[in-house]
């Protein structure tokens, strides 16, 4: 992003200085009754004109091309579950991105928690710190983390007012690193429901029928396992009785 800043600002300034020189040049052509010099004065502005704004569109387009990473947190995706949710929604592939939880800004009063996980540890993406980063980050690309139960969340993290410095790369290799602060509230999520609407919770409880019908299924099972003893017991009884009565 930097090198595209100082690339806008070195070529935006040569075509003002060149507007500025031009606008000179047709003032004095004028003092001097010079008309065919005022009319190419006149030309170079325009066209300078229409330069800059050219440029600018292509800046922008190059710009939209860069990876751009945005951190939140999610608790409607999953049932009554916080996710930690990490998105590419720049033009390019992220590399390396890095999340760091802060306690406190320089120069500044306020204080943040750090986010912790249903372990009461830090929210990481992963536990040892060499794999602690995602590789790439494709664009379009979601990476969700798993927090902890909407309730516990907000039992572990008081006040759940957080600060996070990210960082990555424009680049595997050699990639320009960028980095920035978001800052994160969620106490005014705490007395919300955990859903935004019946259909996520009738999902997650159609999830558990698989399981309810192997119950239902094991049960029968049982029941005609016994119901087969009880018969083979009955008939026992009566082969004895009749081996009996015969004897």
């Amino acid at each position: 992003m930097k090198r595209l800043l100082y690339l806008r600002h070195g070529i935006i300034g040569m075509l003002l200085w060149l507007i500025i020189s031009a606008c000179i040049l047709l003032l004095y052509s004028l003092n001097i009754s010079k008309y065919d010099v005022t009319a190419g004065s006149f030309a170079v502005i325009a066209s300078t004109i229409s330069a800059i704004f050219a440029y600018e569109i292509i800046h922008k387009d190059k710009v939209n091309q860069l990876p751009f990473v945005t951190i939140g947190f999610d608790d409607h995706s999953r049932y009554s579950f916080f996710q930690f949710v990490v998105k590419n929604i720049g033009g390019s592939t992220a590399f390396n991105v890095q999340v760091e939880w802060l306690n406190e800004l320089n120069n500044s009063s306020s204080s943040y928690s750090i986010p912790k996980n249903l372990e009461g540890k830090p929210i990481r993406f992963h536990k040892e710190d060499q794999f602690n980063r995602i590789l790439a980050l494709q664009k379009g690309e979601t990476h969700y983390t798993l927090v902890n139960s909407h309730n516990e969340f907000f039992k572990q993290n008081k006040p759940a007012c957080f600060l996070a410095r990210i960082t990555f790369e424009d680049s595997f290799i050699d990639g320009e690193k960028y980095s920035y602060l978001i800052p994160i509230s969620l106490e005014e999520n705490k007395w919300t429901l955990d859903h935004i609407d019946e259909k996520l919770k009738a999902e997650y409880q159609i999830q558990k029928l698989p399981k309810k019908l192997d119950d239902i299924k094991s049960e029968l099972e049982r029941m005609n396992n016994n119901k087969k003893s009880e018969l083979k017991l009955h008939q026992l009884l009566i082969d004895s009785l009749q081996h009996k009565n015969n004897s």
